[in-house]
């Protein structure tokens, strides 16, 4: 049983909401990336505030 392709409209309209998906995804990730930058950033710089008060103890 052979059935009927969507028309081209409907593949165009998937084809521009997978694109969306994925820019938003490539986002998504860009956003992660500096959350991941800036937690590594904040960890040392807690690191060195707790070397530096526990020299002066």
């Amino acid at each position: 049983m052979l059935t009927q392709a969507p028309p081209a409209s409907e593949i165009q309209s998937q084809q521009s909401s997978l694109k969306a998906l994925l820019a938003r995804v490539a986002s998504v990730q860009a956003d992660c990336t500096k959350a991941e930058t800036d937690n590594e950033m904040l960890q040392t710089y807690i690191d060195e505030v707790t070397k530096s008060l526990a020299a002066k103890s």
